[in-house]
């Protein structure tokens, strides 16, 4: 379904802000507003931080977007995906992966079995070190930020 469809279908005008702003965030895994803003602009047509945020909201209120604290910074938005998935950030490169969430669904049973506590995974964050990260500190390897990027344009 086109994203007009998807907005109507949701109970939103379907305006060509909102419309930019759900396809940037269905083309992405993951969005902070400010990549928002500069995806609009790349795309010609701009859009203010307030408005791109504005936007975020009003997706994520209407259920066809969620949000993550993936950090100490603005949150990050991606697609409600039907199969829930825990972020895993990488305190060295800031990469952001993600694994399903039934990995953890032993550990999550027992917290519950033992407190009564229920955990939402759906906006569960795990930091550590990634694969590459981990192993370029057991090769001695630099690792980090500049890394990182080397790794996104690989692909």
């Amino acid at each position: 379904m086109s994203a007009a469809g998807q907005l109507r279908e949701a109970g939103l005008r379907a305006t060509k802000q909102r419309i930019h702003v759900l396809e940037i965030v269905d083309q992405s895994r993951h969005v902070t507003v400010d990549q928002v803003v500069e995806e609009c602009v790349n795309r010609g047509a701009p859009i203010d931080l307030s408005t791109a945020y504005r936007t975020l909201v009003a997706l994520d209120d209407a259920g066809l977007i969620t949000h993550a604290h993936l950090g100490s910074g603005s949150p990050t938005y991606h697609r409600i995906d039907p199969d829930p998935h825990i972020h895993l950030v990488c305190r060295e490169c800031d990469v952001v992966d993600s694994i399903p969430a039934a990995q953890l669904a032993p550990v999550v049973d027992r917290i519950k079995a033992s407190s009564g506590f229920v955990v939402d995974t759906g906006h569960l964050v795990m930091h550590g070190s990634c694969a590459n990260c981990s192993q370029q500190e057991s090769t001695g390897q630099p690792r980090g930020k500049a890394n990182a990027s080397e790794r996104v344009a690989q692909g």
